[in-house]
């Protein structure tokens, strides 16, 4: 019973640290713009449409960008915080795709009707909160249906905002089931799960919305300029990562489990927070962070909302199947597939899929790094056809592409697995 009061000391530890990230973001919003200026940018993205890719910097300001993002962090951390869930994988990878989206898609208000309609769905089959709110946060990666349904101007200006809400409840209330049974469809070797129950759901919208002519264009606003204030978040954020792991190995003496970490595949669910420590997984994470970088500099890519959002999403899977081992391979695939066909791989959108296509990192890190260079090639050929299925009103596309990805490729792989073992077996028997 003595150690009981110990863990949630560590526990409101770890998320204080959490607040705290959140809190300097909500600083530097204030520090770079005047309070008008970010209640102006607020409500420009509030009442935003919010498709695939809408950069809120680019429609609204970086202040304002910054301020949403940390608000949504904030009110999300105090939610996990008051159900006292752990500080494990799942909530890292959950909170780092909250705040990567939250550049370029999601807000308060396209957000609350899934959470709402999660929360319905606990109380109506007597279950605990806690163990959906997560499923909840994923399935916010319908937001722009929700803003677009209340804002896109498709539907009477009176009912549009109920209509949309009512929509984004149902849909958070179904979302449970449907990320459950989606799961066996890749096999666990898509990391973004959610995002690809949530394309599925987006594409039975789409044709109802279609079939009532209320057409919807996919559209991309993203800046074309770099600020260096996004480079200085993206490594401010990596150095506080590396400076967490070190003072978790030096000063509480968590050990540092690298190997056993490249050893991991990284299929679902693979906690490296439970299956490691947090040492490891921070370190992980920076490394994650400066990788991903580094691909979209060495390709000549600027950075604005969707990229840096992106960058800050994949690498909080740092804490839930991605490794150095597993990624890199997808990331070599997706840029030789771009210059194979032709994609400008400088491009916000090609940058977008690769970052996010490291979702197909379980694939190299089951089958071997071979087979994920394979995965990367067909992702970036499929993922852009994919967005027109639901019209940008998913965001997470990249994991939608990827649910179908690993389920067309892990069968064939299977064989040629089978055929392998089968030879071993051969020359073990002489």
């Amino acid at each position: 019973m003595k150690k009981k009061p110990i863990l949630k000391k560590q526990m409101n530890r770890q998320y204080y640290y959490l607040f705290g990230l959140s809190a300097i973001l909500m600083l530097l919003a204030f520090c770079l713009e005047s309070p008008q200026r970010l209640l102006d940018g607020m409500i420009t993205i509030l009442i935003s449409p919010s498709q695939l890719f809408t950069d809120y910097m680019q429609i609204a300001s970086v202040g304002s960008t910054l301020l949403n993002v940390a608000i949504m962090l904030l009110i999300n951390i105090y939610s996990y915080k008051k159900l006292e869930i752990p500080v494990n994988g799942t909530v890292i990878g959950s909170l780092g795709m909250l705040a990567g989206f939250s550049f370029f898609g999601k807000n308060l208000f396209n957000s609350i009707p899934f959470m709402l309609g999660v929360w319905i769905y606990a109380k109506v089959t007597k279950q605990n909160y806690r163990n959906y709110v997560i499923v909840g946060l994923f399935g916010s990666a319908l937001g722009p249906l929700v803003s677009f349904l209340a804002f896109g101007g498709t539907l009477p200006s009176g009912w549009s905002i109920l209509v949309a809400y009512a929509l984004g409840i149902f849909i958070g209330f179904i979302l449970p089931q449907l990320s459950t049974q989606y799961l066996g469809f890749h096999q666990g070797f898509s990391l973004y799960n959610v995002g690809f129950t949530a394309g599925i759901v987006g594409m039975v919208v789409l044709g109802f919305l279609n079939a009532f002519e209320i057409e919807v264009e996919t559209k991309t606003l993203a800046n074309t300029e770099s600020p260096l204030i996004l480079y200085g978040i993206l490594i401010g954020l990596c150095v506080v990562l590396l400076a967490t792991s070190f003072y978790l190995h030096f000063k509480k003496k968590e050990k540092y489990h690298f190997k056993l970490l490249l050893k991991l595949s990284g299929r679902l669910p693979s906690d490296f927070v439970e299956m490691t420590n947090l040492a490891t997984v921070t370190f992980n994470m920076s490394i994650m962070g400066l990788i991903l970088l580094g691909y979209v500099m060495i390709n000549g890519g600027q950075l604005n909302g969707p990229i840096v959002g992106s960058i800050i999403g994949a690498m909080s899977f740092g804490a839930f199947g991605n490794q150095v081992k597993n990624t890199v391979p997808v990331l070599v695939g997706i840029m030789i597939g771009c210059y194979l066909t032709g994609v400008d791989v400088a491009s916000t959108s090609a940058l977008v899929a690769a970052i996010f296509g490291t979702t197909l990192a379980p694939v190299s890190g089951y089958y071997g790094p071979l087979a994920g260079v394979i995965a990367g090639f067909v992702h970036i050929t499929l993922v852009s056809h994919v967005v027109v299925m639901h019209g940008g009103l998913n965001l997470y596309n990249n994991g939608f592409a990827g649910g179908f990805v690993a389920a067309v490729l892990v069968p064939i792989f299977e064989i040629f697995e089978g055929i392998r073992q089968d030879i071993n077996e051969r020359k073990a028997e002489g």
